[in-house]
């Protein structure tokens, strides 16, 4: 028995040398003590203490590759991620160069533990971390390895709006307060009831928007509004998407109309915005909502 304690011992005391950057990471099927090779694709991309930061919105979003020197997938990238305590985050992986990457997904704190983990959860072998809470504002690091090689691209949105839980009902007949504070009550249109909420002035080539962050209890809620909208056909456009995809947009003069979607478990993001283009406005030149229930 102390030969084996001792056999035990010496086995843990090599393996905490080994050289990695978190020697204690698990990522998905990655073994402890995972040795982090030099990646001649992203010189420096897989040191934690100089990666680069990574900033919000598609527009940053970042191009990388699963590969290390050798070409193989023995590969850890790691992304600065600056979090503000109370606020909501999406990371996620996206193909790119038409390769079928297989990632995994991991936030970690900076002593290393971590804070959430994904594989496959953004489909197509792809993973998604979806509205993660921060608990308090500091330097985080997202973590991405994977089963084979090839190419992703990688963005993170930060949730900016109201936090509201299912069932929800919003008339629009009291006052307005946050994400609805930017916008204007209306008496005189209105589907039903004593007013509706429309867009703000805004000059060409500007956009405002409202969004809500919902979580949805299982087994599902159906999310129900009336919108409508009197603006330059085609041009200047009101729109109401989904985890920030588009599901439908209206402009020209589109008397009220009812939209409905289904909301599975879990949190999901609603949002409307109205755009305008460079030039030209038409008519009243906005949008409307009205009677927003989640049920």
């Amino acid at each position: 028995m102390r030969k084996l304690t001792v056999f035990i011992l010496l086995i843990l005391v090599m393996f905490l040398s080994t050289s990695c950057d978190f020697a204690l990471f698990v990522v998905g099927d990655k073994p402890l003590g995972y040795t982090l090779t030099q990646d001649s694709y992203e010189p420096g991309d897989n040191g934690y203490a100089t990666t680069n930061e990574i900033g919000f919105g598609s527009a940053n979003r970042q191009p990388h590759s699963i590969y290390d020197a050798a070409g193989t997938a023995n590969d850890m990238d790691f992304i600065k991620l600056n979090a503000t305590s109370g606020k909501y985050y999406k990371i996620q992986t996206y193909s790119s160069q038409s390769d079928t990457v297989d990632t995994f997904l991991s936030l970690r704190y900076s002593n290393g533990s971590e804070a959430a983990f994904d594989d496959n959860g953004g489909g197509a072998l792809l993973s998604q971390i979806n509205w993660w809470l921060c608990p308090a504002t500091a330097t985080y690091f997202i973590v991405v390895s994977g089963r084979n090689t090839g190419y992703y691209d990688i963005d993170v949105e930060e949730f900016n709006g109201a936090f509201i839980t299912a069932p929800y009902t919003q008339d629009f007949e009291s006052s307005l307060v946050a994400p609805w504070n930017g916008w204007v009550s209306d008496s005189f249109l209105k589907y039903a009831g004593s007013a509706s909420i429309k867009t703000p002035v805004i000059s060409d080539n500007q956009a405002t928007s409202a969004q809500l962050l919902v979580e949805i209890p299982s087994p599902g809620k159906t999310l129900t509004f009336f919108w409508q909208v009197n603006s330059e056909p085609g041009n200047d456009c009101f729109a109401y998407s989904l985890d920030g995809t588009e599901i439908q947009k209206i402009s020209g003069n589109v008397s009220w109309t009812q939209v409905t979607s289904t909301l599975l478990p879990g949190r999901h993001v609603i949002k409307w915005e109205y755009k305008k283009n460079g030039s030209k406005t038409v008519g009243y030149d906005c949008g409307w909502l009205d009677n927003i229930t989640i049920q």
